[in-house]
């Protein structure tokens, strides 16, 4: 699988596989992974979070990673505390992307104004 993976993100850097990978709903498959983080390798779990990184930089990704079911926001935050700077990087660059968008940005105001209580 972490050669699979690999390849993949590897590709993912493309405009026309990006668009491929999202429309075959890859962003929701990366996100419930990711539910489970300690099941993955951390070579395997830079991949993964790359691949959504490179994903959720294209429009059509963040409309995606929009989804409350998805809880996007709860999973970045949780991956946020693995020692690995690739892992944080991937992380920031995904959740600066998605950020842009304001449900994303109403979501992560009312999880701060929630934590604080």
């Amino acid at each position: 699988m972490k050669k699979t993976l690999a390849t993949i993100e590897k590709c993912s850097v493309r405009k026309k596989a990006q668009t491929a990978l999202i429309q075959l709903n890859l962003i929701p498959w990366i996100l419930a992974s990711l539910r489970e983080p300690e099941k993955f390798h951390l070579y395997t779990l830079e991949y993964i979070t790359a691949l959504l990184m490179n994903l959720a930089l294209r429009t059509e990704g963040r409309k995606v990673c929009q989804d409350p079911e998805l809880e996007i926001l709860k999973i970045l935050i949780t991956l946020l505390d693995v020692d690995n700077i690739e892992i944080r990087s991937h992380i920031n660059g995904t959740l600066y992307s998605i950020l842009a968008l304001p449900a994303i940005r109403a979501e992560a105001k009312v999880r701060d104004h929630f934590v604080q209580k």
